[in-house]
């Protein structure tokens, strides 16, 4: 820490400095050495810190985490490195990925691509797929997502992949909005915003259900996480879960707010226990978005 000098003390070192070269050599060699010694401590004193993180017991997991630069992902790593696991994050842009650690490796890769999927792939890992949809939005409205298969076939390829090495336990992310389907047309231009983003989304939403389909009959040890809104902020540790075995019907309370480092913690979970191997998680809290309630947004306001 650096002090700031007040006047007094600048005026008395400067009495102490005209007494002659001599004094003012003795001080100057007396102000260095504390200068070495006070950093010398300073170091001392972080030393416990940085061994502290280099020290976290390795826990002998071993993670393939697909879709490493998605939001959750960032949540992920940190949470799993915590942990003592080893992870190895496949992206597109792995160098996205700033975080440097000796249990992290990056690799380049795109679900559609099975070759660098396997690359990835030892057959001893646990495979988390954050890969997802992203919304295509403009200022004032929410553009129509399109024909899409990214994740029905990205995870119909990790599953290949997965066979072909002998990895068993695969975890992905899909939506608590893939058990909304919209049969009715599209929203009039005044409907709420989250119902034009639903229709919007449309598409990307009946995409997930197909990857759901595809990873129930996969044969692997599965766990579908079907999450809602998620926002950046720190965990509540809040979460509440609807479990089914088909994830059929709408069963995940709707427009609730969860956070990404519960999602990562929930899901981190789901790597070491059996307890929802073959099941869908919808995952929810009793949160509301700001300026709703009970009855606006059929969630519980705290």
């Amino acid at each position: 820490m650096i002090h700031s000098l007040d006047v007094p003390a600048m005026q008395s070192f400067q009495t102490m400095t005209a007494r002659g070269p001599n004094f003012a050599r003795n001080i100057g060699r007396i102000i260095g050495r504390a200068i070495v010694v006070a950093i010398a401590l300073a170091a001392m004193l972080r030393a416990p810190e940085i061994a502290a993180a280099d020290e976290v017991k390795a826990s002998g997991v071993k993670l393939v985490l697909i879709g490493a630069t998605s939001r959750t992902a960032g949540e992920i790593i940190p949470q799993a490195l915590a942990l003592g696991h080893q992870v190895v994050g496949v992206a597109r842009r792995p160098e996205e990925i700033t975080l440097k650690h000796n249990q992290l490796r990056t690799m380049k890769g795109d679900v559609l691509d099975i070759a660098s999927l396997e690359a990835a792939l030892h057959g001893d890992e646990v495979v988390i797929s954050m890969v997802g949809p992203a919304p295509i939005m403009t200022a004032t409205e929410f553009k129509d997502f399109g024909p899409t298969n990214l994740m029905s076939q990205g995870t119909a390829n990790i599953i290949q992949a997965m066979k072909k090495k002998g990895n068993k336990r695969l975890i992905v992310a899909s939506s608590s909005l893939a058990e909304i389907v919209m049969v009715d047309g599209p929203p009039p231009a005044d409907a709420p915003p989250h119902v034009r983003y639903m229709w919007s989304m449309r598409t990307a939403y009946q995409d997930e259900r197909d990857m759901e389909a595809v990873v129930r009959v996969s044969g692997l040890d599965t766990v579908i996480l079907r999450p809602g809104f998620i926002v950046s902020s720190p965990a509540r540790h809040d979460l509440q879960l609807a479990i089914t075995d088909q994830g059929r019907g709408n069963l995940t309370p709707k427009r609730t707010i969860i956070t990404y480092a519960d999602l990562a913690e929930l899901t981190l979970k789901q790597v070491v226990s059996n307890e929802y191997i073959g099941k869908t998680i919808g995952i929810y809290s009793n949160v509301c978005p700001k300026g709703t309630t009970l009855e606006t947004s059929g969630c519980v306001n705290r």
